[in-house]
C-alpha cells in the first residue's frame, strides 16, 4: 500500500507593506518543514492596509507538529494579525 500525501492549508492576514517579506518567511518556514508548496493565492480583507494569503501545502504523512511550528512561527511576527492552518479540502 502506497503512502497516502495529505493536504493541508494556511491561511494568515498581514499588513499589506510587510507581505513580501512574511511570504519569504513562510516559504523559508515550509521548507525547513519538508514541506511541499502546492498552491498559494491572495486577496484582499476588508481593510486596505491587510492582505489574506491561503497557501496549500502536500506532507508524505502526517505533520500536525511541523504545522503548529510553522504557525507558531508566524504568529510571532508583528506584521501578522492572524494565521491557522488546517486540513484542506
Amino acid at each position: 500500500k502506497g503512502e497516502m500525501e495529505l493536504l493541508y492549508e494556511v491561511k494568515l492576514v498581514c499588513q499589506r507593506m510587510k507581505e513580501e517579506m512574511v511570504r519569504a518567511i513562510l516559504i523559508e518556514q515550509i521548507g525547513n518543514a519538508k514541506l511541499r508548496l502546492q498552491g498559494m493565492s491572495q486577496e484582499d480583507t476588508s481593510s486596505p492596509d491587510q492582505v489574506e494569503t491561503k497557501v496549500r501545502l502536500y506532507a508524505l504523512q502526517h505533520n500536525e507538529q511541523a504545522m503548529n511550528d510553522l504557525v507558531a512561527r508566524l504568529a510571532g511576527l508583528p506584521e501578522v494579525f492572524r494565521v491557522s492552518w488546517g486540513k484542506a479540502t
